[in-house]
Parts: C-alpha cells; sequence; structure tokens
C-alpha cells in the first residue's frame, strides 16, 4: 500500500492500492489510452492546477499518473488542505505531520513549490519543518512560501541550504543571521518576510547574500531600526512596518517603491529618509511611487525643517495614501510632491477620513502645468475647503486630463451630493477631463 494511506480514507491521502493499472475500455488493438497518452506537459498543468488531495487521487488512472504523482513538483500544504484533514472540528497534528512527511520523503524528483501554511495552535513543535527543508534542501526546490499562524518560532537553517531558490516568503517566524558555511542564494530573486523578527544584521546579511535579487518585500518586521537597501538588480521594493530611518546604497534600477510608515517616529530622524528618498528622485528607472501611513508627516516635517527640491523626471505613477490634509506640514508637502513628478500619468490619493475643517491659506502657482497625467483617484473625502483646494489644483493644471474618479468618506446620501456639485463646478484645464462618483 503506497505511502501507507488507505484509499477510502478522505482524512489522509488516497493513494493507488495497487501496482497494475485499471482496465480501460478498449475501442481496437492499436487504440491507445487517452488519459495515458497525454503529454507530460499537459499532465504537469493539471496535477498543478488540482488540491493536493485530488492529485494524489488522480495516481489511480494509470502508472502514468502514478509517475506523475510521485514527481509532482507542485507541493502545497494551504489552508484547504488542512480543513480537509480535521476530524470532528479538531486537528490532528502528528497525523497532518506524518502525511506531510510521507509525501515529501517518497518524493521522486525535483520540486517547483513548497508551500506550507500552519494553522494558529499554542504549539507547533511536532511539525517536523527541519527535517522537510533539509530534504527540500538536496532535491533543489525552486520556491518556498511558510505562513506561521501559531507561536513565533526559529525558521530552521536548513532554509539556508537551499541554493536553488529563486523565491522565497516567510511569515511570523524569527530569522537568524546565516551560518558560517552559507555560501549565499545565487539564484535567489524574490524575497518576501511578513511579521519576522530579525536578529543581528540578518537583513542586511541575507540581502548582500543574493546577487539576483529583483523583488523585496519587508513588512511588520521586528528587531531592525534602520533599514539599510544594498540590491544592485532590485526592481521592485515594498516596506511597510516601523523603522528609525531608512537608507538606499546601490538601487540604481529600481522601477517601483512602496514605503509606508506604521508609526509615527521622532520628527529628528527624518534626515537620514529624506536623503534615501532624493537618491530614489535621481533613479532614471522609477516608474511607481507610493508613499503610505505616517510617511507623509516624516517628509512634512523634513519639509518644513528644510525645504528640499525633488525631481521624479521619469515617474508613470504616483499614489499617496493616508495623507491628513488638516495639517498644514503635509498638505505643502503635497502640492509639492505632485510638482515633483512632471511627467506623471495616473495619481492616486487616498486621504485620512478624520475631519478636516481646517482652512489652510496657500496659494499654487497657476503657471505649472501637470502636462502628461491622464487619470486621478481621489478617495476618504469628506467635503473640507482643503480637499477642495487640493482637486482644484489637480483639474486645473492637467491639462490632458480624462478622467478623475472620486469616493467619499462617511457621508450621507445628502451631503455627498452637495460634495459632487462643488466639485462638478470647479474648473478643468483639460476639456476632455471628466468627474465620476465611485459607489460606496
Amino acid at each position: 500500500m503506497m505511502y501507507g494511506f488507505k484509499f477510502n480514507n478522505l482524512s489522509t491521502f488516497p493513494m493507488a492500492s495497487s501496482s497494475k493499472s485499471p482496465k480501460q475500455p478498449k475501442f481496437g488493438e492499436t487504440t491507445q489510452d487517452m488519459i495515458s497518452s497525454m503529454p507530460t506537459e499537459v499532465t504537469d498543468k493539471i496535477m498543478k492546477r488540482l488540491p493536493l488531495k485530488t492529485a494524489a487521487k488522480m495516481s489511480v488512472l494509470s502508472r502514468k499518473w502514478r509517475r506523475n504523482w510521485l514527481s509532482h513538483r507542485y507541493l502545497v500544504f494551504d489552508r484547504d488542505f488542512w480543513e480537509e484533514q480535521r476530524k470532528n472540528g479538531k486537528i490532528e497534528w502528528h497525523k497532518i505531520s506524518n502525511i506531510i512527511s510521507n509525501i515529501l520523503f517518497l518524493h521522486n524528483g525535483p520540486v517547483q513549490v513548497f508551500h506550507l501554511y500552519i494553522p494558529g495552535r499554542s504549539d507547533n513543535i511536532s511539525l517536523n519543518l527541519s527535517p522537510w527543508l533539509f530534504f527540500l534542501s538536496r532535491i533543489g526546490v525552486k520556491k518556498i512560501r511558510i505562513t506561521n499562524g501559531s507561536n513565533c518560532l526559529t525558521i530552521p537553517s536548513h532554509i539556508y541550504a537551499c541554493k536553488e531558490l529563486v523565491k522565497l516568503s516567510i511569515q511570523h517566524y524569527v530569522v537568524e543571521t546565516p551560518p558560517c558555511e552559507f555560501k549565499g542564494f545565487a539564484h535567489l530573486r524574490n524575497i518576501e518576510l511578513v511579521d519576522v523578527e530579525f536578529k543581528h544584521e540578518t537583513m542586511k546579511s541575507l540581502i548582500a547574500s543574493c546577487p539576483q535579487l529583483t523583488v523585496l518585500v519587508l513588512q511588520d518586521w521586528y528587531g531592525m531600526d534602520n533599514v539599510v537597501i544594498d540590491a544592485p538588480r532590485l526592481e521592485v521594493l515594498t516596506i511597510r512596518g516601523e523603522f528609525m530611518s531608512l537608507a538606499f546604497e546601490n538601487v540604481s534600477c529600481v522601477k517601483s517603491v512602496t514605503i509606508c510608515l506604521n508609526e509615527e517616529e521622532d520628527p529628528s530622524n527624518y534626515i537620514e529618509t529624506i536623503d534615501a528618498i532624493k537618491i530614489l528622485a535621481s533613479s532614471t528607472e522609477l516608474q511607481c511611487l507610493q508613499f503610505g501611513g505616517r510617511m507623509s508627516k516624516l517628509l512634512a516635517a523634513g519639509y518644513a525643517a528644510q525645504p528640499f527640491t525633488l525631481a521624479f523626471n521619469h515617474l508613470h505613477r504616483l499614489s499617496l495614501t493616508d495623507f491628513d490634509l488638516s495639517d498644514f506640514g503635509v498638505f505643502c508637502f503635497t502640492f509639492s510632491m505632485l510638482q515633483s513628478c512632471p511627467s506623471i500619468k495616473d495619481l492616486h490619493i487616498s486621504l485620512d477620513p478624520n475631519k478636516r475643517s481646517v482652512k489652510h491659506k496657500f496659494d499654487y502657482n497657476k503657471d505649472y502645468k501637470l502636462r502628461h497625467l491622464l487619470k486621478v483617484e481621489i478617495t476618504g473625502i469628506t467635503g473640507s475647503s482643503v480637499e477642495f483646494k487640493l482637486i482644484e489644483y489637480v483639474l486645473a493644471t492637467s491639462v490632458v486630463l480624462e478622467k478623475l474618479l472620486f469616493k467619499c468618506a462617511y457621508l450621507d446620501p445628502s451631503s455627498e451630493l452637495k460634495v459632487s456639485r462643488v466639485l462638478l463646478q470647479l474648473p478643468r484645464a483639460s476639456p476632455k477631463a471628466k468627474l465620476v462618483c465611485m459607489e460606496q
């Protein structure tokens, strides 16, 4: 009995119980079994799209499909997998651990994707993650994604032995410094680290060990106050979390950057971060940029203390999220930021839905024009004068604008109608410009 699984036990993976293929209907002596004669690339695509339990059932179709299961390259133990293993609403952890071990250790051939989701519980010591990673390292796994919904444990050091990795995603683990014998990830192009705790200078060592890194996502980490990004081939960068300072040392190829600061830091720490933003502005490759969270207040504080000039001359898309226009510094920085992006075609502004009853005395430069802006989306509108001032500016300076989408926040139908009427009366530099109210 292959893998030690019973065929009719739905709480485990049903496997073929015999080495013989089931009899197929015969249409003639020369007629081949259509299922068995499918090209390998076709069966691979079919198996890839099936849940792991269903893919295991396919092994009874023929010898070829049995071989396909034994060499199945996409091992996905996701939420659906765990839900299927529940018995009377409970998860038998030791039993499931054995199922995963059997599937892995009897696997024949390389693995393209290993995806492991661990549901929440008091502990997960019964899962054999360390030997699983060691085995995967020996067969050249390409992509690993491990999502931990349980207690935060240390990711086993065998993760550094997976030398053929091209993509690595880890969530809710402690990440230790690589061992001394670690020679780097020569092929790793994509790293996603969410809710992880870094020890010592793990992040800096990890980035330095990935010469081909093109995509980096850091979100809600611990143990790293000063973020330093040095990745010469990096193209996409996303940073969402708390940090004291941010620095870029070698990011000449970066094309898309998202920076969201979760908590408002001491304004005295803005100098290094602003220097990092200036480096981004000098890039000829940067096309998409997003500032979010408390990042607006940090940049506004720096701008108020010492006005600086930015020039994102090659930027095509600008996104400003969670901006609080009641803060005069943020209000002024928003206008300055728009004037720093003369080539943008797509603008998205998400306003903080807090009350904005203040009035700022501010006159913008009517002669400055956004000559490439085609589409604008502004959400979180409450009907304040500062919001109308910003939208008035966008409409007055965007000479080729085609559409401005707007969405109100927490307004009753009557108030929303009043806002729409005010916006529709604002003058527009572009004769093609249409204002469209987005549905709540």
